[in-house]
């Protein structure tokens, strides 16, 4: 996933893999209840853009859908800094995907890097 005219961009995105694929063995959790999403972004409208972008979102979709997701709300990206403990120790931090589910609420989250946070239940 290359792109010339942002590299601090291209560098979180890089925490999504390399190819879809690698979309599949990604960690997942939900958690209950996110209602402030002002600094998610859309991950069709960010990863669109770039090479593979869309198989990315699908992989990912399809991923949260097998462990409860019912496929309702938009998938987002979130930026996870690097002083919160996850993934590489650098300058960049690492981004998620997400999804709030409409009909309940419940946030639903795929990351390549364990997340080390407690209220976040797990589902692999």
């Amino acid at each position: 996933m290359v792109k010339d005219r942002n590299w601090r961009l291209e560098n979180m995105l890089a925490s999504l893999g390399e190819t879809p694929e690698d979309v599949r063995d990604f960690f997942v959790y939900s958690y209950h209840f996110i209602d402030d999403r002002l600094f998610f972004l859309n991950a069709r409208e960010t990863l669109g853009e770039f090479p593979d972008g869309y198989a990315i979102v699908r992989e990912a979709e399809m991923l949260l859908k097998r462990h409860g997701w019912e496929g309702d709300g938009t998938l987002e990206l979130l930026w996870l800094p690097p002083f919160m403990g996850v993934g590489v120790e650098d300058t960049y931090g690492v981004v998620c995907f997400h999804v709030k589910q409409s009909n309940n609420g419940t946030s639903w989250f795929a990351s390549k890097y364990a997340l080390p946070f407690e209220s976040l239940e797990p589902h692999n």
